[in-house]
């Protein structure tokens, strides 16, 4: 049967799950392709290639020297930036000395890497820092920048005194703090060369420990922050590879919690260029690397996992058995819940090389392997582009088919995220309405949050909006996912896009979900808005009382009855009742109140019995009791929204004859003119078509159900 709730208002209705009709939706399918269109989304916001900006202080530039200054240009190519911030201007450097890395030479010896003295970081480069934080929220792209002291192989550039390492990062946490927003994480850097955590005085746990902790303090607790290996989170969380792994999956109030890896060795080697422990390695204080990847399968769902690829021939890649060959090297993205690569398509030759010949064959499939089935045959590159991070895909989308103005239209559908991890970071999800030329009629905030949107999973969706009265033809509805508000969306900036061909509009910024005719008018609702489908685990699409149950949470006047349940089934009681009324009237201020009933006090009904009480909406079961928890029935029901009509203004002239019903006589007498008001105008109707059954009891949801018609009717 067709559902259209309009026609409620003329319809007989009992309170009683028995004798109420239950319409069941017509559905119109969003006339999409549910397939992933395999298109490269590059300013996808917080994922897949990072383009790093160097912000490197010149100490030759001039007399006082300068630091880059970034501008919007920078931030418009991808959705994800790892900015590296180059501090030696502001080191003395140090006498630690290395032929193993980089250039092999100390600073020691080339004076002009480093400034020379210890000192703050000046105004000028700390401005540069917050500008770089700006520009970014304006473009609606993530960071995950990283401070050294040099960036080109040389080593002993930080200050020879640790405490000005310390006091550097002083000075920059609380900016990065203030974009909480945009820095998703941090690369805990400072040390050593490229700020990689190695080749430094100071890579032991005596000052890699006092490095965590400082900007785990001063960071805020909303951004993550990032180290070479998993030695130092053993280092930090002081522990031994066996016992650490026994407190897997990290819990909130671990030490750790808010620490992840960044990898600048990937696919090098079965270490990835000491990330990793080897297999066959003796060493204790570093997880091997099936270890480190089940740390990785939980902690990088909520803490970006990634960094370069190795920089490593072809030849060697071979000989030391790179995961690049492994069968089990996909299973493996996706267990780690790979999210970035800086190098993906430059520098790196050998290895990219590799991976533009590479295809993605069966051998790389495992069991729980999501449908990736339109990659097969692409290159492992491309296949890493777009997967890296979250990607999602339309798995079905249908709309209510019979919509009027003012009622409201449903949708529903399902999402698979494709991706090998979730979305992080801090997004908004609304819902824009678009008339049949493409104009925009109506933009509202989405009870959507994609966060929850899990790697390998669907997640069905289902939605309710409102149709204001005033509408009439045919009408879209997209789903925005954002850091920018649609209100300051411009063209160019990030959001995200769903995977289906020709399912995202870029003039929105947003992802079509399907699109339905307006014809009639079925209800009074002036504003384009979701009702919260989502509030309630035990109200489930489809039911009868779907519907009532959100009108009535969405205007506020019934709300659930502990976190997450509106116990639909659940007995209605006088003092909900009175509760629900009162809420109608917006909760009037009763303070000078009083009244005979000495069951109320201090209770979260006693506001609402005094109101309604003042007002003769009710009266009490003795002369000083109310009964607030006492099961309300059918004619009490009526009887009191009877008066409350009354106290409006409204019609109560209205009567039916219930001579029809075999138990009429049964109406106690003060209900008698209410009952035949209530069911002259379908609100109460029998229990049977013989028996009105004025003695039974309502449920919550027959309670919503009514005063969903009521408010409609008046």
């Amino acid at each position: 049967m067709k559902r259209i709730i309009s026609l409620l208002l003329c319809a007989v209705m009992a309170i009683s799950a028995a004798s109420l009709v239950s319409f069941a939706d017509e559905w119109k399918d969003a006339d999409i392709e549910y397939v992933d269109g395999t298109q490269t989304f590059p300013r996808n916001p917080g994922r897949g290639i990072a383009n790093t900006l160097d912000m490197v202080y010149d100490i030759t530039a001039n007399d006082k020297g300068s630091t880059y200054v970034p501008t919007a240009a920078d931030f418009r190519e991808r959705g994800l930036y790892t900015p590296f911030y180059v501090l030696g201007a502001f080191s003395s450097g140090n006498d630690f000395e290395s032929g193993s890395v980089g250039t092999g030479e100390s600073v020691m010896d080339n004076p002009h890497v480093v400034g020379g003295v210890n000192k703050d970081i000046n105004e000028q480069t700390l401005a540069s820092i917050e500008r770089m934080c700006q520009l970014a929220r304006e473009q609606g792209v993530k960071l995950i920048p990283r401070f050294a002291y040099e960036n080109d192989g040389y080593v002993g550039a930080e200050p020879d005194d640790f405490d000005w390492v310390l006091r550097h990062v002083e000075q920059i946490a609380p900016i990065l703090s203030e974009y909480a927003d945009v820095v998703i994480a941090v690369d805990c850097g400072m040390i050593g060369p490229w700020g990689e955590m190695h080749s430094s005085n100071y890579t032991s746990r005596t000052y890699t420990n006092p490095l965590i902790a400082k900007w785990l303090e001063l960071l805020d607790e909303d951004i993550m922050l990032l180290v070479r290996n998993m030695n130092f989170i053993l280092y930090y969380r002081e522990m031994m590879p066996p016992k650490f792994m026994k407190t897997l999956p990290i819990t909130e109030d671990d030490p750790c919690y808010r620490i992840g890896l960044f990898n600048d060795g990937y696919l090098g080697n079965p270490t990835d260029v000491g990330t990793f422990c080897d297999d066959d390695s003796t060493e204790t204080m570093k997880l091997y690397r099936r270890n480190a990847v089940t740390f990785l399968s939980d902690q990088a769902l909520r803490i970006p996992y990634g960094g370069e690829l190795a920089y490593v021939d072809s030849a060697e890649l071979r000989s030391d058995n790179s995961p690049v060959f492994w069968d089990e090297v996909v299973k493996e993205f996706y267990d780690s819940h790979l999210y970035y690569l800086r190098n993906l398509t430059h520098n790196s030759p050998d290895l990219n090389d590799v991976l533009k010949v590479m295809r993605l064959e069966d051998r790389h499939c495992f069991e729980g392997m999501p449908d990736v089935s339109a990659y097969e045959g692409n290159n492992m590159q491309k296949f890493l582009m777009d997967h890296m991070g979250y990607r999602y895909v339309l798995r079905s989308a249908e709309v209510s088919s019979a919509v009027k103005a003012g009622d409201v239209v449903k949708l529903r559908g399902s999402v698979e995220n494709v991706g090998f991890g979730d979305l992080i970071g801090e997004y908004s999800a609304e819902l824009i309405l678009t008339d049949g030329d493409g104009n925009v009629v109506g933009v509202t905030d989405a009870y959507l949050d994609p966060r929850g949107w899990s790697t390998r999973e669907v997640t069905d969706y289902n939605i309710t909006l409102t149709v204001p009265a005033d509408l009439e033809g045919e009408y879209s509805v997209y789903l925005r996912i954002s850091s920018i508000k649609y209100a300051d969306y411009k063209a160019g900036t990030c959001y995200v896009s769903f995977a289906n061909p020709d399912v995202v509009n870029t003039k929105l910024g947003a992802n079509y979900l399907g699109s339905f005719t307006v014809s009639g008018v079925g209800g009074d609702a002036d504003a384009f808005e979701q009702m919260n489908t989502g509030a309630f685990s035990d109200v489930k699409a489809g039911k009868w009382y779907e519907d009532a149950v959100y009108y009535a949470a969405h205007y506020g006047v019934m709300g659930g009855v502990g976190v997450g349940k509106f116990d639909p089934e659940g007995t209605t009681t006088r003092a909900m009742l009175v509760q629900v009324l009162y809420n109608m009237e917006g909760k009037p201020d009763v303070s000078s109140v009083e009244t005979p009933f000495t069951d109320i006090s201090g209770k979260w009904y006693e506001a609402a019995v005094k109101w309604a009480y003042a007002n003769k909406v009710v009266n009490g079961m003795t002369a000083t009791t109310f009964s607030p928890e006492g099961k309300i029935t059918r004619e009490q029901f009526a009887t009191i929204l009877y008066r409350y009509s009354a106290y409006k203004g409204y019609a109560t002239d209205a009567r039916a004859d219930l001579s029809s019903y075999t138990d009429a006589g049964k109406v106690s007498g003060y209900a008698t003119d209410a009952m035949s008001w209530a069911n002259s105008l379908g609100y109460i109707g029998g229990m049977t078509a013989t028996t009105l059954v004025p003695t039974g009891n309502a449920t919550r949801a027959q309670m919503a159900q009514i005063m969903m018609r009521f408010m409609r009717n008046n």
